[in-house]
């Protein structure tokens, strides 16, 4: 079912839930003199409730529409972490270590731009290689695998 579907029946049921608390309400207005406070505290509480049932579905259906990107990056990240890993001992010193990581992720996504390949994938194979031993001059940037 679609995120839009989903989004409209779980209005829909805050509106159904919104009727049965109208037909409360005018049971209780029924019995007598307190009707008026007790008609201001189900008004209320409706509102309280409709409006909040009604933006947890739109959170929902908003978290449901960000959730993909979400992962992705997520794994993005794990995948660059494990081409950390594997550069730590290659490296002088944290600078070079950021150039290789930004060297790693911009060949990557150069790489996935005209392979069949996620960025992910270019990172886990850029770090299979580099844990094989490979030099990272003949992994990543334009003289490794990155170059055209």
């Amino acid at each position: 079912m679609s995120n839009v579907m989903t989004l409209a029946i779980q209005i829909t049921a805050v509106d159904m839930l919104r009727s049965v608390v109208e037909r409360v309400k005018d049971r209780v207005l029924s019995l007598g003199s307190s009707a008026g406070k007790v008609k201001r505290d189900f008004d209320d509480m409706t509102t309280s409730i409709t409006r909040g049932l009604k933006s947890i579905a739109v959170a929902s259906y908003a978290l449901n529409k960000a959730l993909p990107g979400i992962k992705t990056a997520a794994n993005m990240q794990e995948a660059m972490l494990k081409v950390k890993a594997n550069l730590v001992s290659s490296v002088r010193d944290a600078a070079e270590l950021d150039r290789a990581m930004k060297s790693v992720k911009s060949s990557a996504i150069a790489i996935s731009a005209n392979a069949p390949f996620t960025a992910e994938q270019v990172v886990d194979i850029e770090a299979a290689l580099l844990k094989a031993g490979v030099a990272m001059e003949n992994v990543i940037g334009e003289k490794g695998g990155g170059r055209r």
